[in-house]
């Protein structure tokens, strides 16, 4: 008999039901809250600094200062926890999680996270290096970009695919080639994709608290259909006169020094509209690079004094026993 009690199930008791009415605003609260919002927005902040209507949405973005105003008027403390994952090649993933409390209550009103990475595009890429035109950066140049005239500064040197470059005889304009190479050092991101998850959750948490997405949007728009822009970029690369791809590669192939390559790429802008064609471009100005350092390297470890020709030092007799020549005293 007790085993018998022993295998009874005992039902489980229902809960009593939420009454969540018990705790809902008033229609009037809501009303009231929303209107501080606009009337905080109107009188306090400041368009494009607190908050930006982003081109293709219908509502303002809240940005990183507006989400800090809407905490302080609505007395919210933000406290985060940080989560770190170590990805190869020196990336990082951040997630941070942002808990919004109410200070006069002790309420916690709100909880989100937000994530950022080093392996997004525009942590993980950087722009390839700008190609020199030879032409130095005239004066007028700086004189406008002083004055704060930057954008006519930039039409001067030829628009925004050209920017100043710093070399050791001073500044020249460069023209850029719109490929993105992969950032050597994510490394020195890590305090920057902090900032950025932080604020992320930051202001989603804010948005979450104060019910204010109907007046905020949340994502920037998207991309639109891929094919869509890679047909549009085809077609007006072919009404800038673009050649194609194999064509360009049989002429820069034949090219065999960095010079010769340099002065083609300047005279003919239009040759390298698109990203493929400029991708040769970039691969054979590597090739270049390297076939001219290691060219260097064999002549800074030759010796001529072997039958008056060049040849690798260990092969030098005098070099060999340390006596040394006279062109590589250093060799001793």
């Amino acid at each position: 008999m007790e085993d018998q009690k022993a295998l009874e199930v005992v039902a489980p008791r229902e809960a009593a039901p939420a009454n969540l009415m018990q705790y809902a605003l008033q229609v009037r609260q809501v009303v009231e809250q929303r209107a501080l919002i606009k009337s905080v927005m109107s009188e306090i902040m400041v368009e494009n600094t607190h908050y930006g209507v982003i081109p293709g949405t219908d509502k303002p973005t809240l940005y990183l200062a507006g989400a800090e105003t809407l905490c302080t008027v609505f007395r919210f403390a933000p406290d985060f926890e940080i989560d770190e994952r170590v990805l190869p090649n020196g990336h990082i993933q951040v997630r941070a999680t942002c808990t919004l409390t109410h200070i006069p209550t002790g309420q916690i009103l709100a909880r989100l996270s937000g994530s950022c990475s080093t392996m997004e595009g525009k942590y993980r890429f950087r722009d390839d290096e700008a190609i020199s035109t030879g032409e130095r950066i005239p004066k007028e140049y700086w004189n406008l970009k002083n004055s704060g005239k930057e954008k006519e500064a930039f039409e001067l040197i030829g628009g925004k695919g050209f920017k100043p470059l710093k070399t050791d005889e001073g500044y020249f304009i460069a023209r850029k080639t719109g490929l993105k190479v992969e950032n050597p050092t994510p490394e020195d991101l890590h305090n920057t994709v902090l900032k950025m998850a932080e604020k992320r959750a930051f202001v989603g948490a804010v948005r979450l608290a104060t019910g204010a997405s109907d007046i905020f949007t949340l994502n920037d728009p998207g991309p639109g259909d891929p094919q869509t822009r890679r047909e549009e970029v085809a077609k007006r690369n072919r009404a800038a006169g673009a050649i194609n791809k194999e064509d360009l590669a049989r002429i820069i192939e034949g090219m065999e020094t960095l010079p010769e390559l340099t002065t083609y790429f300047n005279e003919h802008p239009k040759q390298f509209k698109t990203s493929e064609n400029m991708a040769l471009f970039v691969s054979r100005r590597d090739e270049l690079k390297n076939a001219a350092k290691s060219t260097k390297q064999k002549k800074e470890i030759s010796c001529p004094n072997i039958e008056g020709r060049m040849a690798p030092i260990e092969n030098c007799d005098k070099c060999a026993s340390r006596e040394g020549c006279p062109e590589h005293q250093e060799g001793k």
